[in-house]
């Protein structure tokens, strides 16, 4: 089977160009599913192109070559037999230059994402991963052009630590992870209890209060701003609890992840987060 996964990454379109990162831009939750997607299909014989619009500025290039063909979008002539399109964040130019005749379709990250008429006339079915995409999608695209699919573990990668069973750890190895140019508020409060709590503490997050927490905290936590999706597997494993702040998809690039191995706190209410983190309940 052939495959063409197509994808605009101009000015990363679902981040709002936001999280650059020398000439690139960060990886988070749409990149994950990419990259996992494409691995799992080329493990299953499946021949995949990714076709993008702004190839670079797209993260993932070089990594996913070892899976699929890599193209720019001026490229799209020489793709040869597809027998399906995936579309992943799709302009008009984008879906004008897919083969004709060939079933399309359009993978929604977010919610609320808004699509233009020739975008919807051209993709059969609209593929959502939260009931909550499903509810509102629904108001905006015919019902019967959405599917639900609810996100998977890719257990070649994420697989059980061979330490996180038998004798109970006296410390327990926390990752508490969010971005840090929003809920600031929110995430100090959540810090400030966490630093007095008996866990060995890692802060994974990038942004504005970067700086401020490494001056304040930095001798009491290990703070890194930033890991690649396609490597993260090689970290997730050493932690016992994964935090996640996550009001509005903060942990986006965890969540094909962690479930497979570590508990996780997502953590949406401060009050009670806050009583969980007091108590030790979230580790018990």
């Amino acid at each position: 089977m052939n495959v063409l996964y197509a994808v605009s990454a101009q000015s990363n379109p679902l981040y709002q160009g936001k999280f650059g990162l020398h000439g690139r831009y960060q990886t988070y939750g749409q990149h994950s599913f990419i990259y996992d997607l494409i691995a799992a299909a080329y493990r299953r014989g499946v021949r995949v192109t990714l076709l993008v619009e702004g190839l670079s500025a797209f993260p993932l290039a070089e990594p996913l070559k070892k899976y699929a063909r890599v193209l720019e979008m001026d490229e799209a002539a020489s793709l040869g037999p597809i027998d399906l399109i995936l579309v992943d964040e799709p302009t008009d130019k984008l879906v004008m230059s897919l083969p004709a005749g060939c079933p399309t379709i359009c993978v929604i990250h977010k919610k609320t994402a808004v699509y233009s008429q020739t975008v919807q006339d051209r993709c059969d079915q609209f593929l959502c991963m939260t009931e909550a995409a499903l509810e509102y999608q629904s108001t905006q695209i015919p019902p019967s052009k959405l599917i639900m699919v609810n996100h998977g573990v890719d257990l070649e990668r994420f697989k059980p630590s061979n330490d996180c069973g038998g004798t109970r750890k006296t410390q327990r190895n926390l990752l508490f992870y969010t971005r840090l140019n929003r809920q600031e508020a929110t995430m100090w409060r959540i810090l400030e209890r966490l630093l007095l709590c008996n866990v060995k503490l890692t802060m994974l997050g990038d942004g504005d209060a970067f700086w401020k927490i490494s001056d304040q905290y930095g001798r009491d936590l290990t703070l890194i701003n930033y890991i690649p999706c396609h490597s993260i597997h090689n970290f997730l494993h050493h932690f016992d609890i994964v935090l996640i702040l996550s009001p509005q998809r903060v942990g986006e690039y965890l969540r094909h992840s962690h479930v497979a191995f570590q508990p996780c706190v997502r953590a949406t209410s401060t009050e009670v987060l806050s009583c969980q983190i007091t108590s030790g309940s979230i580790w018990k």
